[in-house]
């Protein structure tokens, strides 16, 4: 049992780090976000899991669509 307690605990630390990796290179690289970057940043920083989560799901500003073919 303490096996699995153990596995488990490492399997939601290096969940929780990768979404904070993903959140933050796509906030550095992004031009814009829907609110102020470093607004996006605490956020991310201070709120664990929950912070990235919020970033990836409604603080990127959506890419605009290269593919877009003119209506002429």
């Amino acid at each position: 049992m303490n096996h699995i307690q153990s596995f488990l605990q490492k399997t939601i630390y290096l969940t929780g780090f990768c979404l904070l990796a993903v959140a933050c290179i796509d906030l550095f690289k992004r031009q814009q976000t829907r609110g102020p970057k470093w607004v996006w940043g605490l956020t991310i920083f201070s709120v664990n899991y929950i912070g990235p989560l919020l970033y990836l799901a409604w603080g990127r500003h959506p890419a605009d669509n290269v593919n877009k073919q003119s209506a002429d």
